[in-house]
């Protein structure tokens, strides 16, 4: 059975344990996340899907994955490492669980014995720090 908790109780749990929470911004909470100064021109807001947040007691990422829109991920406390991949060059190394949408490549330890492909695939590695912004294109595979 699903329980669901209030903000409050989750920030409780939160601080306690390991765990993180992806999930959109609740209404009653978006006026406190803003939007960086420089996407505030030509009408970006207004094309913006959705506004997600990712809470992280630290030590958690994703696995190598895409998604279906380009993203703006900002670090508002703490840090994130993320590891990109271009999707038009890439594409056809690496493949996605059709279930799932996911990898099975463990990124930090590549079994170039299982996914041999990985060793001809060039990667780029950005460190996000508190107040640092970066965009993710559409589709490019990432680890979070």
């Amino acid at each position: 059975k699903t329980r669901f908790w209030t903000f409050g109780e989750y920030l409780t749990f939160y601080k306690k344990n390991k765990t993180y929470m992806v999930y959109s911004v609740p209404r009653a909470l978006r006026s406190d996340v803003y939007l960086p100064p420089p996407l505030h021109c030509g009408g970006y807001e207004d094309k913006l899907a959705d506004t997600v947040m990712w809470f992280s007691g630290g030590g958690t990422k994703t696995v190598l994955h895409i998604d279906d829109s380009d993203n703006i991920n900002c670090v508002f406390s703490g840090w994130k490492e993320a590891v990109m991949i271009e999707y038009p060059k890439y594409k056809d190394k690496i493949n996605l669980d059709p279930r799932d949408g996911y990898s099975k490549v463990d990124v930090d330890r590549v079994d170039f014995t299982q996914f041999p492909e990985f060793s001809e695939i060039e990667y780029h590695v950005a460190k996000i720090e508190s107040g640092d912004c970066f965009f993710m294109p559409y589709k490019w595979f990432h680890v979070i």
